[in-house]
């Protein structure tokens, strides 16, 4: 399935560059934000572009909903 693929590919993205960073030990505090809100964007962006009932939506969702709470955890941004 191409949408699991790329979301796949979003998330390894994102951890190969930024696998163990925060804003405190970033070097480039600016660049991680940067890369949060990219995968939260393109994530996002990827699950609007599936019909609700179509195949990959709910695994579209659940990678969503990680790169949220990724954020929420990463940018000290706690619920």
């Amino acid at each position: 399935m191409v949408e699991a693929e790329r979301l796949a590919r979003l998330v390894d993205d994102y951890r190969w560059r930024h696998s163990n960073q925060t804003l405190a030990t970033a070097p480039r505090p600016e660049a991680l934000r940067a890369a949060l809100l990219d995968l939260m964007h393109e994530t996002d962006s990827l699950r609007a572009e599936l019909p609700p009932t179509g195949p990959g939506h709910d695994e579209a969702v659940l990678v969503s909903i990680y790169a949220v709470r990724l954020s929420d955890l990463v940018l000290d941004r706690t619920p």
